[in-house]
């Protein structure tokens, strides 16, 4: 089960990992540190040396994109995915005033462009500490981008809501302008509110399958999408919904 996606989590996971183990053993969590600290180096380094080296692409819509290789081990999970198709989303369509909900984008790149970051729980200049579900901005938005985070409103939280999932989408679509631009990612199998939005949603939607340990990923259909879930076969998110309305 995931740990609920609240403050200290984040204050956890933004620690470098010497001090993540260190913190953990003086807190009586030695075999929690111990898992970190095995994670990342049987793991997650082989696997940014494996990308960085070997298998440096993948395909999506016919497009071949660079795998993304970060330090902060975004490589082992779909961020390695999201990032690309993100960043060219946003240089394809030239947003003049854009949303993202969850702050990933200025961890790993500048989007270059008017950018509100909306993030429940995490700290840091320009973010807006609010829910999205209750989020009310004062404008609208020509492009709204969000990578791996709806799938936790809702459900990785002290108080679960399944009904947040609805409440947040209808939400953000409500702040997008007329002709404005939605790119969403979330992992299939993880949270069975935001699955059942997925198969029912009328807006564009594309899928990506995990093929094997090292983190490689090809394109698939939603039908078999949704035979995999989180933590089954391999590791963290085995498939990925990409929503978009573009």
């Amino acid at each position: 089960m995931a740990q609920p996606y609240n403050e200290k989590t984040y204050d956890y996971f933004k620690k470098p990992l010497p001090v993540r183990l260190m913190a953990s053993i003086r807190e009586g969590r030695f075999r929690k540190g111990m898992q970190d600290w095995l994670e990342w180096h049987v793991f997650v380094y082989p696997v940014g040396a494996y990308h960085a080296l070997v298998s440096r692409e993948f395909v999506f819509e016919g497009r071949r994109y660079r795998y993304y290789v970060h330090s902060n081990g975004a490589v082992s999970d779909e961020r390695t995915l999201e990032i690309p198709i993100a960043k060219a989303f946003i240089e394809e369509n030239k947003p003049k005033n854009m949303l993202e909900v969850g702050n990933v984008l200025g961890i790993h790149f500048k989007a270059g462009v008017n950018h509100t970051v909306v993030d429940k729980y995490e700290k840091g200049e320009g973010i807006i500490n609010e829910d999205i579900v209750d989020y009310k901005p004062d404008r609208k938005f020509d492009m709204v981008i969000s990578l791996s985070t709806m799938e936790h409103v809702g459900f990785d939280e002290e108080l679960k809501d399944a009904s947040k999932t609805e409440k947040s989408m209808r939400n953000i679509l409500s702040m997008l302008e007329p002709d404005g631009k939605l790119l969403i990612t979330v992992p299939v199998g993880y949270n069975p509110a935001m699955d059942d939005y997925i198969r029912n949603t009328r807006l564009d939607k594309r899928f990506m399958l995990k093929t094997s340990a090292f983190n490689d990923w090809v394109e698939t259909t939603e039908e078999e999408a949704f035979r995999h879930r989180s933590d089954s076969k391999y590791r963290r998110s085995n498939a990925v919904a990409i929503i978009r309305k573009i």
